[in-house]
């Protein structure tokens, strides 16, 4: 994922079909909590610490995009699809 111009994650602030919904963003539910609300963030997985996919390096540069969206899964507008994704396909 290093080689890419840019990466960009998005979530759903609504979505009930992928849980949770910020593991869009690579992030999971802490381990043995029982509390569903308790998400890791992205910088405090070991995944992103020891830079496994590359997020790490892509954050440094600038070049890691993290947004999202208030609607369920993938019911997005074509307003914010317009001004937030599809300048990427430019890039």
């Amino acid at each position: 994922m290093i080689s890419l111009n840019q990466y960009m994650a998005t979530y759903a602030e609504l979505d009930q079909i992928v849980q949770p919904r910020e593991s869009a963003w690579h992030s999971f539910w802490k381990w043995g909590d029982k509390n569903r609300d308790s998400v890791n963030a992205l910088n405090e997985t070991d995944g992103y610490i020891h830079d496994v996919l590359g997020l790490k390096t892509l954050h440094e540069r600038g070049d890691l995009i993290l947004n999202h969206f208030h609607g369920a899964h993938v019911d997005y507008n074509m307003n914010w699809w317009n001004a937030t994704v599809l300048p990427m396909f430019g890039n």
